[in-house]
């Protein structure tokens, strides 16, 4: 499938990370994420082929996917993503995956919740007030229904994997801070987070959440990249002891 893009790296990046020498990747996420995340594990001596990783809200299997240039250099992992019209290309397209046709609950319980699959896909939501947001900006939304979806725990999505996994993609569309709040940090430590940390507004004015960079350096990360839309996110403890 085409719908990759030739993505030119001029991400804001801090001062002090990494820097990406290649003027001109492929990249297939929304804005270059998955390149930069191959970068940080190339720096830190760590192969593809030894990563596993947790999409949560993952979308399309290759389209604006942060996880699809990992699986094609060899990692494989878990995708949770709800959307039933995606499972038959995900279970194609993506044969070493863990498919998880479910959303990840924050109140720490499973069951089912009201689920709005839009025709822009990638504003799908389980949040009632994005949901209404969503309609508001994009009238002709108006009248998609909610449909009924299983939700699972973090601790089900975590236990599908054989360890923690070394990197994980959040993509929930207005319940990111509420499922940072829940992940039990104490418990399984990520090396590399992508996480969504804008709101969603018209005209591609997205105001920055803070909350989302106060959870994870509560929980001992640090914010290594930008890309507007997406903030990467490094163990401080395995980044400051790189190469040792």
């Amino acid at each position: 499938m085409n719908h990759h893009t030739r993505a030119t790296l001029k991400n804001r990046l801090r001062p002090w990370a990494l820097v990406i020498t290649s003027p001109r990747t492929t990249s297939y996420a929304q804005g270059a994420e998955d390149v930069i995340i191959l970068k940080l594990l190339e720096t830190m001596g760590i192969t593809p082929r030894s990563c596993t990783y947790l999409d949560v809200g993952a979308n399309h299997p290759q389209y604006i996917s942060t996880t699809y240039a990992l699986y094609r250099a060899g990692a494989r992992g878990t995708v949770v993503e709800p959307n039933p019209a995606f499972a038959p290309v995900w279970r194609l397209t993506r044969r070493r995956d863990t498919l998880l046709q479910a959303g990840i609950s924050h109140t720490g319980k499973g069951g089912s919740a009201p689920y709005w699959a839009f025709h822009r896909h990638t504003l799908n939501t389980f949040s009632a007030a994005e949901a209404t947001k969503v309609k508001t900006l994009h009238p002709d939304e108006a009248g998609v229904a909610p449909i009924a979806m299983p939700l699972i725990t973090w601790a089900e999505a975590l236990g599908s994997l054989p360890q923690t996994p070394t990197v994980v993609n959040l993509d929930v569309e207005g319940l990111d801070v509420e499922l940072l709040q829940t992940f039990p940090f104490a418990q399984h430590h990520p090396l590399i987070w992508c996480v969504e940390s804008v709101a969603y507004s018209m005209g591609g004015t997205h105001t920055k959440v803070p909350e989302v960079a106060r959870i994870m350096e509560k929980n001992g990360y640090l914010a290594i990249a930008e890309t507007h839309v997406n903030t990467i996110f490094v163990s401080q403890k395995a980044w400051e002891g790189r190469g040792q």
